[in-house]
């Protein structure tokens, strides 16, 4: 593959790959905390509750006496508190025998049955049963006869306007944002912020304020309750409360609270969002590499296969007459002058050549010695021509697989006459006194010649 490809592919790959990730880990600026209204269900039944149970004559039954309240129409799986109240609980929880409450739940039909002691409440008759729900505002009411129970009917002196216990709730928020923890799934954490004031015309004490937290759909998560202390008509306090998330938060989360021990609870929420990014880009931004290096490695195929490939050399053995050589050997004739003479052959057999080679180092095709007939020849070159005009593929690979076999018999043979040949590979068509010797008119393609005379001929 060329310089240039390559440069274009890893750009390419590169350009792609920083594109992916920078759209995906561009900044995301935190969502601001928004102060939400409590959730309410307009279509349910509102919830109610009724004395199942009046059976006192006398105060002999009051003491240890309990009666048995039931309810309908609340939210499934909810914790709702039942307080025996005097005045019709017109002044909240100062009217109520809050010592003698009761908490129960509802079942997923949104119905609850309970128990409640029968005690005199601290404000007289006409006396209520109340039923608050701990997670939302939603309350009910029903009347109850107690025997012995101071009652004040209208014309009874003075009237005076009931107590009022009021707590308002304002600047709700959730402060704080992710980080690098929270990104890789560890628990959010927030601060659920808010102010009271009281806007009653007495002091409220013991007031509580109940939370859930979690997912805006259904916050049910435990938090802590927070008891306020005693405040004064027209005073104001800021409460902080440290809110922590479940792992793997994702998306718009929510407090809800309650205020209760007032004239009427007061229900406030706040939202603030969350997202554990880095689980979601690392996955996509492997997917996004897989794909790169998948289209890379295409695009590098398609490359290399538009490439003009040579053709590939066969391996298989070559024709017997796929080229022709010209052997010069000395051979001893004692019928001659001189006795050694100097002799030329053109050969068209590689099979023959291999057995011209043999016979000169008087060894078989294993390398044992064996007694040759004939007389003492000493092989001094060979070389290999083709014809300019046809085969000339062929003849190549037939030359190195002849050459590459000469090499190695020479060079393993423990003849005393045995010298290595050494490769001359010519690539001109200059034709060499072999061969025009041999009146053929081919290409030399190689020369071999024994180690004495290879200074003469390179």
């Amino acid at each position: 593959m060329t310089a240039a490809r390559s440069r274009v592919i890893w750009t390419t790959y590169l350009a792609g790959t920083l594109l992916a990730v920078g759209s995906l880990v561009a900044p995301v600026a935190a969502a601001s905390p928004t102060t939400v209204p409590p959730s309410t269900d307009e279509g349910a039944a509102a919830p109610a509750i009724v004395v199942e149970e009046q059976l006192f004559s006398d105060q002999a039954v009051l003491e240890g006496a309990t009666f048995k309240v039931g309810g309908t129409g609340w939210p499934a799986d909810t914790l709702i508190q039942l307080e025996l109240c005097g005045a019709e609980a017109r002044s909240g929880t100062s009217d109520c025998a809050s010592d003698a409450a009761q908490v129960v739940a509802s079942n997923a039909r949104g119905t609850f049955e309970g128990r409640l002691a029968l005690v005199i409440p601290p404000s007289p008759c006409p006396c209520v049963v109340r039923a608050l729900s701990q997670t939302t505002t939603d309350t009910a009411f029903a009347p109850i006869e107690i025997p012995g129970a101071p009652t004040s009917h209208a014309g009874d002196g003075d009237v005076t306007a009931p107590a009022l216990r009021r707590l308002e709730a304002s600047n709700v928020e959730l402060s704080g944002s992710d980080n690098l923890r929270t990104w890789m799934g560890a628990s959010p954490q927030r601060v659920f912020m808010f102010e009271l004031k009281n806007t009653g015309s007495v002091a409220v004490t013991n007031a509580t304020v109940t939370m859930t937290a979690g997912p805006s759909d259904n916050p049910t998560g435990f938090v802590t309750p927070v008891k306020i202390e005693r405040m004064e008509v027209g005073q104001t306090r800021k409460i902080s409360v440290p809110i922590e998330f479940p792992n793997l938060s994702y998306g718009e989360q929510t407090v809800r609270a309650t205020l209760n021990g007032t004239s009427m609870p007061t229900a406030f929420a706040a939202t603030t969002t969350t997202h554990p990014w880095l689980l979601i880009i690392i996955p996509i931004v492997l997917v996004l590499q897989l794909l790169l290096l998948l289209v890379r490695n295409a695009l590098r195929r398609r490359l290399h296969d538009a490439e003009v490939v040579p053709a590939a050399v066969d391996s298989s053995v070559p024709a017997d007459d796929s080229l022709i050589c010209v052997v010069e050997f000395t051979e001893a004739d004692p019928n001659a002058t001189p006795n050694v003479q100097h002799r030329t052959q053109v050969v068209r057999s590689i099979n023959e050549v291999h057995q011209m080679v043999l016979n000169a180092l008087k060894v078989d095709e294993q390398g044992q010695p064996v007694a040759v007939d004939g007389p003492e020849r000493v092989i001094n070159t060979i070389t290999v021509l083709a014809d300019a005009d046809a085969r000339v593929g062929a003849s190549h690979h037939a030359c190195d697989v002849l050459c590459t076999w000469i090499e190695g018999t020479y060079a393993s043979s423990s003849h005393p006459s045995a010298r290595s040949l050494t490769l001359r590979r010519h690539n001109s068509g200059t034709s060499t006194n072999a061969s025009a010797a041999s009146g053929l008119g081919m290409v030399p393609l190689s020369v071999l010649v024994r180690a004495p005379h290879v200074r003469a001929v390179a």
